[in-house]
C-alpha cells in the first residue's frame, strides 16, 4: 500500500470518539457502497495481531530459542496465546523438558497424562496463568502444542483507534492506545459486528416502534419488575393466555408489513400446556423481539397467590445512529 493511498484510506475513517463515544469507528466501503459502524470493544475475538502471534507466548515455551512455529494464534479478548512447534527427541524427553521448564517458572505442574497415539499432556499453573502442553508423536518428529492463558488478573478494557482501512483487501487496522500494539480486523468480522444495520442496538428514545401496538388491555409495568431472557424496552402483563398473545402479535407484525425472522411456541408439562413464546421481526430499520411467558410474581405488582398473569417483554432495536 502506498503512503498516499494509506493517507486517503485513513481520511475516510472517522476516528473512535466521533460516534457518541470513543469506542465506535465508522468504516465506509466503496467496494460495496455501504458504511459500517463497529464498537471496537466488542471485536476482540476477531482481531489478528500484526506482529507474529507467537510473540504473545512466553519465550520459555519455545522448544529452543528462535524456534519458528508451524502455526500460532492469539485471542485478544480472552488473552490466550497458542503455538505449534516441531522438534526432535522422544515423547518422554520432551515431556520431561516441559515438566522441568514449567516448574522452574514457579508453576505448579500436573502429573503428565498419557493421551491417544502415545502422546502426553501436562498443565502448569499459578495465580496469574495456566499453561497446557500437548506432546504428540508424528512420523519423523515430535509435535508440541503450547497454550498460555492469562487468568485471575483484572481485565482492563482496551481502547483502539483506527490507523487505516484497505477497502481492496477488506482490512481495518486498529491500534491499542495503551500499548501501541496493532491489529487487523477482516471485512467478514466488520460485517458481523456492524451496528449500522436494522435492529442492531437497543432503542434509547422509544420503548416500542410506532407500528407495533401494545397488547389490548395489557397493563404496562416498570422495566425490571419481570425477568426476561433479554433486556426489554417495554413490559406488560395480561390475564389472557400465552397462545392468545402469541397469535395476536404474529398477526399484528405481519399486518404492519414486518418480516418475522423467528417464531416459537414452547409447550411443556403433563398434560402438555403452552409454556412460553418468542417472536423476532424486522421492518425497515426497526427490529423487535417479543418474549411471552407466565409471570409468577412481580414484586408488589402482583400477589404470589393472585390470578395467573402472562408477562410480555418487548425489545425494540434500531441501527446505531
Amino acid at each position: 500500500m502506498t503512503e498516499l493511498m494509506r493517507r486517503y484510506l485513513l481520511s475516510c475513517l472517522l476516528p473512535a470518539g466521533f460516534l457518541c463515544g470513543q469506542d465506535y469507528v465508522r468504516v465506509p466501503s466503496q467496494a460495496d457502497g455501504r458504511t459500517y459502524v463497529i464498537d471496537t470493544t466488542k471485536v476482540g475475538d476477531d482481531l489478528k495481531p500484526v506482529t507474529a502471534p507467537e510473540s504473545k507466548l512466553s519465550a520459555f515455551l519455545f522448544p529452543q530459542p528462535g524456534a519458528t512455529p508451524t502455526e500460532a494464534h492469539y485471542n485478544v479478548e480472552r488473552r490466550i496465546a497458542s503455538a505449534t512447534f516441531r522438534t526432535g527427541g522422544s515423547v518422554e524427553q520432551v515431556t520431561e523438558y516441559y515438566v522441568q521448564t514449567l516448574g522452574a517458572q514457579g508453576l505448579k505442574v500436573s502429573k503428565p497424562l498419557q493421551v491417544a497415539r502415545g502422546g502426553a499432556q501436562l498443565t502448569g499453573f499459578n495465580s496469574t496463568k495456566t499453561i497446557s502442553v500437548y506432546v504428540d508423536p508424528k512420523p519423523g518428529f515430535i509435535e508440541i502444542r503450547a497454550t498460555e492463558a492469562i487468568t485471575k488478573q483484572p481485565i482492563k478494557q482496551k481502547h483502539f483507534e483506527s490507523v487505516w482501512y484497505d477497502d481492496t483487501r477488506g482490512i481495518l487496522r486498529l491500534k491499542d492506545t495503551a500499548t501501541g500494539d496493532e491489529y487487523d480486523l477482516p471485512k467478514k468480522a466488520i460485517v458481523a459486528h456492524n451496528l449500522n444495520r436494522p435492529g442492531a442496538v437497543k432503542s434509547e428514545k422509544a420503548a416500542m416502534p410506532d407500528w407495533l401496538p401494545a397488547y389490548p388491555g395489557a397493563k404496562w409495568l416498570p422495566i425490571g419488575k419481570i425477568s426476561f431472557m433479554m433486556d426489554p424496552t417495554a413490559a406488560f402483563v395480561t390475564s389472557h393466555s400465552i397462545r392468545q398473545v402469541y397469535d395476536y402479535y404474529r398477526a399484528a407484525i405481519e399486518g404492519a408489513g414486518a418480516n418475522i425472522t423467528s417464531q416459537e411456541l414452547t409447550r411443556s408439562g403433563t398434560p402438555m400446556a403452552d409454556f412460553s413464546a418468542h417472536i423476532v421481526a424486522l421492518r425497515g430499520d426497526d427490529g423487535v423481539e417479543i418474549q411471552i411467558g407466565e409471570a409468577i410474581q412481580i414484586g408488589s405488582i402482583l400477589a404470589a397467590t393472585g390470578p395467573k398473569q402472562i408477562g410480555i417483554g418487548i425489545r425494540y432495536t434500531v441501527p446505531k445512529p
